[in-house]
């Protein structure tokens, strides 16, 4: 058999890994010009589930800051911007429980170990896909430059704007999330910000989060929804100068310049590809970040897709796949866009009803049972 993966992001990377590991051909090809324009975003946490797919795949034992200390998430807090507590998971126990620890890391990074362990060449960059054919033997893609490939499988890992999607599904464009997300690194301040800890703080139309993500560096997110969300950093700076300690202190802390993109979202789809071409990661279902799980959901379906390849024939394995997917991506998405809908209320009448919400179900007893649930994710099913 051999695969043709679309896409050198975090998913796509994962599943050649992760076929290769099983003895199955697999090509990479990815239409940035280089692996530096491949990783967007600063930061993001592996849980639990997400170092369970990377173990899949052979590589959980090499993530950065997998063994630095203060990468290693042990406790989650949640403030409100009054600094009232809303609730706080003991991550930590997470770990003890699931046999996996949870790691911030620096997205590019990630990217660059799993292309390393892909090896010189495992990618070719610059290939645009102009077209796909699916015939009973194969598939086949066209490129832009005029180059083709052909394979048994295609996988279409090439994110939110996924060509391979668009000749699935149509031109369906993805769906403004509604807000922008500023993100930096930043210097850590001692015991305000103490190794092993997350710190997400709610406000009106505005939630700002930091955690370290190892090398010393503090990887912060300030998520702005409304008219703010095209305001520039300092009015940015200024709308959390009175916050609890320490986010008005993490920011300007900040290293180098602070980038901010505009996030969306896909509804998702009751089918998700057709006979020997399938999708994976955010071509398939892209969520807010409103619960961190979009990488890790990426994770999971290289890994459950790499185990059904290597059991069945092709055809069949795709629909395994997709089988075993739809279902937990689908209320995984559901449940990321409703917390970010959550986040986007300003009124203040509206956000004294959000923070209660948040305290009662999800950062109280009933969110921390769904999210060991929710984390406990196997691939050998």
């Amino acid at each position: 058999m051999r695969v043709l993966v679309v896409g050198a992001g975090i998913g796509g990377l994962t599943l050649a890994l992760a076929l290769r590991r099983r003895g199955i051909g697999v090509d990479v090809f990815e239409r940035a010009p280089d692996a530096e324009r491949v990783a967007v975003g600063g930061g993001l946490h592996l849980w639990p589930n997400g170092m369970r797919g990377l173990r899949e795949a052979g590589v959980d034992d090499r993530v950065p800051g997998r063994d630095d200390a203060a990468a290693v998430l042990r406790r989650a807090e949640f403030w409100n911007a009054r600094s009232r507590v809303l609730g706080s998971f003991d991550v930590a126990e997470l770990e003890r429980r699931l046999g996996q620890p949870t790691v911030g890391v620096v997205r590019a990074e990630l990217q660059a170990m799993l292309a390393a362990e892909l090896g010189d060449g495992g990618v070719a960059f610059g290939k645009e896909v102009a077209g796909v054919a699916e015939d009973g033997d194969g598939v086949t893609i066209r490129f832009a430059d005029g180059d083709s490939a052909r394979g048994d499988v295609l996988v279409g890992a090439d994110g939110v704007h996924s060509t391979v999607r668009r000749h699935l599904h149509g031109d369906d464009p993805p769906r403004d999330a509604g807000y922008a997300a500023w993100q930096a690194l930043a210097e850590p301040l001692g015991d305000d910000t103490p190794p092993g800890s997350l710190r997400v703080t709610f406000g009106p139309g505005l939630r700002v989060l930091w955690y370290h993500v190892g090398d010393g560096r503090l990887h912060w997110e300030a998520i702005v929804a409304g008219e703010g969300r095209s305001a520039d950093f300092a009015a940015l700076q200024e709308r959390v100068s009175d916050w609890p300690s320490p986010t008005a202190a993490v920011l300007r802390a900040t290293t180098g310049s602070p980038s901010s993109m505009d996030s969306y979202f896909r509804p998702p789809l009751r089918h998700w590809g057709r006979g020997r071409v399938t999708l994976l990661g955010d071509a398939a279902h892209a969520m807010t970040n409103a619960v961190a799980q979009g990488a890790n959901m990426a994770i999971e379906d290289a890994a459950v897709l790499a185990h059904a390849l290597s059991e069945r024939p092709a055809v069949a394995a795709l629909a395994d796949y997709e089988r075993r997917r739809r279902a937990r991506t689908a209320q995984m998405t559901r449940l990321a866009n409703g917390l970010a809908a959550l986040a986007r209320w300003e009124h203040p009448a509206a956000v004294r009803v959000r923070d209660a919400l948040l305290a009662r179900v999800f950062f109280g007893p009933i969110g921390s049972r769904m999210q060991a649930r929710d984390l406990d994710y196997r691939f050998d099913g």
